[in-house]
């Protein structure tokens, strides 16, 4: 997002004015006689009204004025973990994973999915049609207790766990996952949820 030096309009009105009425002040400053006898009456009036002007709308930007609207989005879901997981099982198609642990933090119920998407960043990936879902299990993510089955779509109940995985290339090193965890350079979480009714698209940056 680029940065705006003004809000709206009329903060550059509000800029206009005072360098009008600051010109004005300092030619009087040092010159006041002539400068006032130099004028007509209509001139002398219209900057006496641009001062008066410029009290006003600055008080009523004070009492009127709204605040910033955040561009930030909501913390529906936070990052737990980011783990590493390697095998070189012959069964196994994905020997390098990368395992994402979420909570939901939102204080709703969440429908999560389907159509999660990865957008790799720094680490190559092993192309995956959609990543699935595998909720916590009895004991608790933290005993890295976790469901059998994984799902494209679950349902997330306040302040629980779930994870989900990304496959990474071959090439794919603990080390190298371990300092783009520190940049949060390994790429993006795209998530599709629903939350009371409404339909978004949550991104988490990792």
């Amino acid at each position: 997002m680029q940065n705006r030096w003004f809000a709206n309009r009329g903060q550059v009105l509000q800029l206009i004015f005072a360098a009008i009425s600051a010109s004005v002040g300092i030619c009087v400053f040092l010159k006041p006689g002539n400068f006032l006898k130099s004028l007509p009456p209509w001139a002398t009036w219209g900057l006496f009204g641009v001062a008066i002007g410029l009290v006003i709308s600055y008080m009523l930007q004070l009492f009127f004025r709204t605040p910033a609207l955040s561009t930030e989005q909501p913390e529906w879901l936070k990052v737990q973990d980011i783990q590493f997981d390697k095998t070189d099982r012959a069964e196994i198609t994905y020997k390098r994973k990368l395992r994402i642990v979420i909570t939901n933090v939102s204080g709703k119920h969440i429908l999560i999915g389907p159509g999660t998407n990865w957008t790799p960043d720094n680490v190559p990936i092993q192309p995956l049609p959609h990543p699935k879902w595998q909720m916590e299990g009895p004991g608790g993510w933290h005993d890295n207790s976790w469901a059998a089955e994984e799902s494209l779509e679950i349902h997330l109940r306040p302040n629980v766990t779930t994870r989900i995985w990304i496959g990474l290339h071959m090439d794919a090193t603990e080390d190298e996952v371990r300092r783009n965890t520190v940049t949060r350079s390994l790429g993006t979480l795209i998530i599709p949820i629903k939350v009371d009714g409404t339909s978004i698209e949550h991104s988490i940056h990792v």
